[in-house]
């Protein structure tokens, strides 16, 4: 399938090559602009929608992730804090049942 910078435009018919003007639409400017507008409104809006959520979401991603690596190393000092307790705790066990 060729691209769309490969595609040449269709050749004008024949009658508007001899009378040197484009097809224009059957129907006047005026209730056409309505007629768009009308049905642009809501794709608009969708995109403005989805443009919205996405950036909130990336704000979002990168707070949690920010936030993520400032509570890492805290968790991991406090695990090794509780494994060393518990370490003592099981020392302190067996020094009495001894």
């Amino acid at each position: 399938m060729p691209s769309h910078e490969d595609r040449q435009p269709a050749p004008p018919s024949a009658q508007t090559r001899d009378s040197g003007q484009a097809k224009s639409s059957p129907s006047p400017p005026r209730p056409l602009r309505g007629f768009f507008a009308k049905s642009r409104a809501p794709g608009k809006a969708q995109g403005l929608e989805a443009k919205t959520n996405g950036t909130s979401l990336r704000h979002r991603r990168r707070f949690c992730a920010k936030s993520n690596d400032r509570w890492k190393p805290r968790v991991r000092d406090r695990e090794a804090d509780l494994a060393t307790l518990a370490a003592h705790g099981r020392a302190r066990d067996n020094a009495s049942e001894a």
